[in-house]
């Protein structure tokens, strides 16, 4: 009898979960990642790293808007390419600002609308220089030198065509490629007929220079010559011992009328012996003692602050155009969901290009947050130090965070 009863119990129990495993399908929605667009002879070349796990014919869309799942039906599907296939070629209307989806198609015949920026789909518009471009050679530098003057780094070159702008970058490595800006800890637009521009780097850092026409920069054509347009040896703001600040405490006697008649007039020496409310002399530990006191206090352990992502106020609200509205796209669909890696290679890229001092500072605050988190401690600590001089109260936490985990890192 007990035998029949646990029978029946083990076959409701087995029925019981059938439609529990039933009613939770699997979603699959698979999507194309690292999508990257530029402009070159006239064409938008569109590129895209393809899935590891799924094969599959891909769609590309476009669209005189940032595409979403609300006007992705208003986008025009151009082409659909083969599942081996990672790059187009498009010639969209000339002077027409473009944005681009790449998406897997499913076995029915439409797409996975799975939608995500900086992946699969671009948040900054595109698009060919037409008749508004600046016109003329492109701008060539030459003789690019970077000299310390006191706390100053005075960068001096010769721009072989002086209306067009220059963009200065500054990097902890050299400068060969156009693929070395995304290591760049700094970029401004230059004049380009200043001939000179100072910069106040952090001391105490080697750093590289480089500088390029900004029309080649932002269609991927600039290029670099060691010794003429990138700095061959870094330059260094040393740090001088007028900047540090001392900890040392002066002792200062009682003021007037209060006599001190503790301690002898010519002598010094304590002439009265210290009262029980006074500190005990002070005395030699013996070596158990210190021993003992040191192995007491390395077990001591603080509990380290659990710091969570932080978002500052203007990427927080919804009402931001241009520069803004790209870095809030990093920042709402990327850093906030915890895709820190793919985060980073937006902020690499946002970070690469010429913008307001404001914008820059805003990027490496959320750039030192990201590789925080990956635990690149050293390059964290790196990125809120460019972005302390506007951004000081928020990255002071985060300075001291990376102090604390540095000792334990010792890849970065």
């Amino acid at each position: 009898m007990k035998k029949t009863a646990l029978f029946i119990s083990m076959v409701m129990l087995l029925a019981s979960s059938i439609p529990a495993q039933e009613s939770a399908p699997e979603v699959f929605a698979p999507f194309v990642s690292r999508i990257n667009v530029k402009e070159e002879n006239g064409k938008i070349i569109i590129t895209w790293k393809n899935s590891d796990d799924v094969e599959g014919y891909k769609q590309i869309f476009r669209h005189t808007e940032e595409i979403t799942e609300t006007n992705i039906s208003r986008a025009q599907m151009i082409t659909r390419v083969g599942p081996s296939a990672d790059s187009f070629i498009d010639t969209p209307p000339a002077n027409q600002t473009v944005f681009y989806a790449v998406l897997l198609e499913a076995s029915g015949g439409g797409a996975y609308v799975v939608l995500i920026p900086f992946r699969n789909k671009t948040a900054a518009g595109i698009k060919l220089a037409g008749a508004g471009a600046p016109s003329g050679p492109d701008a060539r530098i030459t003789g690019l030198l970077a000299t310390v003057s006191g706390n100053t780094v005075i960068i001096q070159f010769t721009n072989s065509q002086i209306s067009r702008d220059i963009i200065l970058y500054r990097s902890t490595k050299p400068i060969l490629t156009d693929k070395d800006l995304t290591e760049a800890t700094y970029s401004v637009l230059v004049k380009g007929d200043s001939g000179k521009v100072n910069d106040a780097p952090v001391a105490g850092i080697d750093y590289y220079y480089a500088m390029a026409d900004a029309l080649l920069v932002q269609t991927g054509k600039a290029v670099f010559v060691q010794g003429e347009s990138s700095t061959i040896r870094p330059v260094q703001i040393p740090i001088s011992s007028t900047d540090i600040t001392s900890d040392s405490y002066v002792s200062r006697g009682y003021p007037l009328p209060a006599p001190n008649i503790m301690y002898g007039v010519e002598s010094g020496k304590l002439i009265l012996p210290p009262l029980p409310f006074l500190l005990p002399m002070e005395t030699d530990l013996s070596e158990t003692t210190i021993v003992r006191v040191d192995s007491m206090i390395q077990k001591i352990s603080f509990p380290k602050p659990v710091m969570t992502f932080e978002t500052l106020p203007l990427e927080a609200s919804e009402n931001t155009q241009g520069e803004d509205k790209t870095l809030r796209l990093i920042v709402t669909d990327l850093l906030q969901k915890g895709l820190y890696d793919e985060g980073l290679a937006g902020l690499d890229e946002y970070i690469s290009t010429a913008h307001e001092k404001a914008a820059t500072s805003r990027a490496f605050f959320y750039r030192g947050q990201t590789r925080f988190f990956l635990k690149q401690y050293k390059d964290s600590l790196l990125d809120f130090v460019m972005a302390e001089e506007i951004n000081y109260l928020e990255t002071q936490k985060w300075i001291a965070a990376c102090f604390e985990n540095l000792p334990q890192s010792s890849a970065r």
